[in-house]
């Protein structure tokens, strides 16, 4: 009786590495945060809600920004630059949806936006 083979091939994982893109800027800080434990942050609400009203932060939609460091250098291209796309409404609190290229989208209050981000002008 013959003995039939398997000559079916496993198939192989797929090995992928991380690709390690130098970040554009340092990690944003928040206004509010407090280390919990070691590299463990936890950040909340002040009393006192810096927070955009809707007008500014429907002014502020399709802006562009760079991070502080970039801006005060002069030395950014044009993956450095984010976009403001979009504005988050709940209860009293209006923050703005902020796209990067490094980081994602970022969702922001006023205090926390522009510690981090300068505005730029775009007008021509």
């Amino acid at each position: 009786m013959p003995v039939s083979k398997n000559t079916r091939r496993k198939k192989a994982k797929k090995q992928t590495k991380p690709v390690n893109r130098p970040s554009s800027g340092n990690d944003f800080t928040f206004d509010d945060e407090t280390e919990i434990a070691p590299n463990v942050f936890a950040f909340g609400f002040p009393p006192e809600l810096d927070t955009f009203s809707n007008e500014e932060a429907f002014g502020l939609l399709n802006s562009h920004a760079v991070y502080v460091e970039l801006a005060e250098s002069g030395n950014y291209h044009t993956e450095d630059i984010a976009i403001v796309v979009g504005m988050l409404v709940l209860n009293d609190e209006t923050e703005i949806i902020l796209k990067t290229n490094d980081k994602g989208l970022l969702q922001l209050r006023k205090s926390t936006f522009f510690k981090n981000f300068a505005l730029l002008n775009m007008d021509f």
